[in-house]
């Protein structure tokens, strides 16, 4: 709810530092060659960003009109005089894209054991969207340039309530970072490696670890996580020998116009059973005491040669995806029969 009145209320979120700003606050850069306008040291810059720049165009900082009619989106050097429209974030200077203002941004925490996994989880899960976006999810996959590897630009379609691009980027939270970040992302994701456990042997997976103590670091011991958090495993290779082919993770996802809801928490109880078996009971507690929205998955980016068949049952890399955006509210989810009687 707080999201949905601040997005109403104008105000943008920086993908670098999180600040909130509205549009008439960022200031301007001047995108001169410093041959034409000398450029200074940008102290704003270089605190919030973990390589600094010395030198770059200067910040010009016009009085804004209170009247959003009359605001502008290029304004004159007041040095050189060259006409800019680069803007930046008015707290850490970060230079923000020409479709950032007419974007809604998601901001995506991912915490896994090894940085690789997430590179792996987006190289997939771009392929898996150009297949279910467009007239499945009235969204399309946009090929914008930006400036990491970890971000999705989804444009709407027929869409006149809300903005026309959803920007994500995923986020990979090493241990130190997640605290300090915590409040700051809209949805979680986080990669349990199954294989590190034994069965019957109490443990909890370390993505978790770093949640609850990011947690206990906020002061937060008594609160619940409210952002939707995606638990994954990556283990549906070696799961699959186990199950009868009738289980729901060797379904395709069928398309539909939204999330399939009934599929998903068909899905999650099943490996909640499972949960309990890997990992003992104490990580079931922890989830009910620190989640209020969680859902459980399993998927795989691989399979073995001697099971080609598995290739064919959908790896449901975008299950998790699909789910965060739908309890944010950014896509439809398809009710159950039961639910709509």
């Amino acid at each position: 709810k707080e999201r949905g009145l601040i997005w109403c209320a104008g105000m943008y979120k920086c993908p670098n530092c999180f600040c909130r700003f509205k549009k008439k606050e960022a200031p301007f850069r001047c995108r001169s060659i410093e041959q034409i306008c000398p450029h200074v040291e940008d102290m704003s810059y270089n605190k919030f960003h973990q390589i600094p720049m010395p030198q770059q165009g200067r910040v010009l900082h016009y009085q804004a009109s209170k009247w959003p009619w009359d605001q502008k989106d290029t304004v004159p050097c007041e040095v050189c005089a060259t006409t800019t429209s680069q803007r930046v974030c008015p707290q850490c200077h970060h230079n923000l894209p020409p479709i950032f203002f007419v974007s809604e941004f998601i901001a995506l925490g991912f915490i896994c054991q090894r940085t690789q996994e997430l590179e792996t989880y987006m190289t997939y899960l771009k392929k898996v969207l150009e297949k279910v976006v467009g007239d499945d999810l009235n969204l399309i996959l946009r090929p914008e340039s930006s400036a990491t590897p970890y971000d999705l630009y989804l444009e709407r379609s027929g869409s006149k309530k809300h903005s026309n691009v959803l920007h994500i980027r995923f986020y990979p939270l090493e241990r130190e970072a997640v605290a300090h970040n915590l409040q700051s992302f809209d949805g979680i994701f986080l990669f349990a490696d199954k294989n590190v456990a034994v069965e019957g042997s109490p443990y909890v997976p370390e993505a978790i670890q770093d949640l609850i103590l990011g947690l206990q670091y906020e002061k937060s011991r008594d609160k619940k996580i409210s952002v939707p958090c995606a638990l994954i495993y990556s283990c549906f290779e070696d799961l699959a020998m186990t199950l009868p082919s009738t289980h729901p993770l060797f379904h395709q996802r069928v398309h539909t116009a939204g999330y399939d809801r009934e599929d998903g928490e068909r899905i999650s109880s099943e490996m909640l059973a499972y949960t309990g078996y890997w990992f003992g009971s104490n990580l079931l507690q922890l989830l009910k005491r620190y989640f209020s929205k969680y859902r459980l998955f399993c998927q795989s980016f691989s399979y073995p040669e001697n099971q080609p068949f598995l290739a064919n049952s959908g790896w449901r890399i975008e299950d998790p995806f699909l789910w965060v955006l739908a309890g944010l509210g950014k896509i439809k989810s398809k009710k159950t029969d039961d639910a709509r009687s």
